[in-house]
């Protein structure tokens, strides 16, 4: 049993040691389940102009133009980022997994107007436009 000593000096019980360590075991259980996996997500704006990150539809973050910057995104199955200029032009639409999203090394890439269905991965090259 644990004893503390009151104001007045009398000495009262607060938990005998097998309630306190029941306490800290579900205590450490609970603070580790509630956890969900978290990645550092690199938003990178080559535009020259800035942009509003959106991450399914909700503000993310505001960039200038050239700026690069960091933020924990919390482990998801599927999500949608956009990038849109002030004006409110989409330059920038992916709907990315988990996985694809780690196999592009954790980064959004804005290079400027999205295409039709939404922008090409940071290593691809959009299509060639066609000859007149």
């Amino acid at each position: 049993m644990i004893m503390v000593a009151s104001a007045t000096g009398r000495l009262t019980s607060v938990l005998p040691p097998s309630a306190l360590v029941l306490l800290i075991l579900v205590l450490a259980a609970l603070s580790g389940s509630a956890c969900d996996p978290v990645h550092s997500v690199t938003y990178d704006n080559r535009t020259d102009t800035a942009v509003t990150i959106l991450y399914n539809g909700h503000f993310e973050a505001s960039l200038k133009p050239m700026e690069k910057r960091t933020f924990d995104v919390i482990k998801f199955s599927q999500a949608t980022f956009e990038a849109r200029d002030s004006a409110g032009t989409l330059l920038y639409r992916e709907t990315l997994t988990w996985a694809e999203l780690n196999e592009r090394a954790w980064k959004i890439i804005v290079t400027g107007p999205a295409l039709p269905g939404g922008s090409p991965a940071p290593t691809q090259s959009a299509p060639a436009s066609p000859s007149p």
